[in-house]
């Protein structure tokens, strides 16, 4: 299982429990790492069910409005190893795809954005990129806003940099509205220089495409799916 969320890029935490832990420090540990991480992912089983710990990290989670998504591995009981196999990959694809990614670039920039969102799909994420959502008669701004919104609940607004992009009402108007609901913004330097780069977002990390897409797309799958840095107040 774990392989499986790996091999998606995702930043795995398994603990591994032992008899000397005692009541107290293993409560601090489930604590601190379950605050660290975007989501949990719940393992079905008879031992699990039965478990008080696992009980204790669903409600903690839950109670702090952390997604908790479910495996039944009771399922795989009565299946060969490879529809097991088939099963579970299934499952952590499922999973692996409430990693939200809303698209913000340039007309500029089109294929590029198409080609990133193509990239990240394949990958497991869920994008949103206006020329796939976007139909005629459509209140565009409206869309754009709930799209936004329903992003930020578990992923990342994505800004592809340029120097078109950084001309963009439209663009600006987007991260503004991410960072003042305190989402996460994560800048991407696709050509151009950062001579432009507004305030807002001259606090926040940024990514670096123009030297190799392949290496910033490995960056940024990795930064998606890695715990999210606070957003910093002077960027709101």
């Amino acid at each position: 299982m774990r392989n499986l969320f790996e091999e998606r890029d995702h930043d795995v935490l398994l603990l591994k429990l032992s008899q000397q832990m005692t009541d107290e420090y293993l409560r601090e540990l489930l604590v601190r790492e379950i605050q660290a991480r975007d989501w949990l992912v719940m393992l079905h089983s008879a031992n699990a069910d039965r478990s008080s710990w696992v009980s204790f990290e669903r409600h903690f989670a839950e109670d702090r409005h952390k997604p908790v998504f479910e495996i039944d591995l009771a399922a795989c009981a009565q299946m060969s190893d490879s529809e097991s196999l088939r099963f579970l990959t299934t499952q952590v694809g499922n999973i692996s795809r409430c990693i939200r990614v809303f698209l913000s670039y340039s007309r500029v920039d089109r294929d590029l954005s198409e080609r990133l969102a193509r990239d990240l799909e394949a990958k497991g994420f869920e994008v949103w990129l206006d020329t796939a959502q976007l139909q005629a008669g459509d209140l565009w701004e409206e869309q754009i806003t709930q799209a936004i919104d329903k992003t930020l609940e578990r992923g990342a607004l994505v800004l592809l940099m340029s120097e078109a992009s950084l001309r963009s009402v439209s663009v600006r108007n987007e991260v503004r509205q991410a960072l003042a609901r305190k989402g996460r913004v994560i800048p991407c330097l696709v050509h151009g220089t950062t001579n432009a780069v507004p305030p807002e977002l001259r606090t926040i990390p940024w990514l670096d495409f123009s030297p190799s897409y392949e290496r910033g797309l490995s960056t940024l799958v990795h930064t998606l799916n890695a715990p999210p840095e606070p957003v910093p107040d002077s960027a709101a």
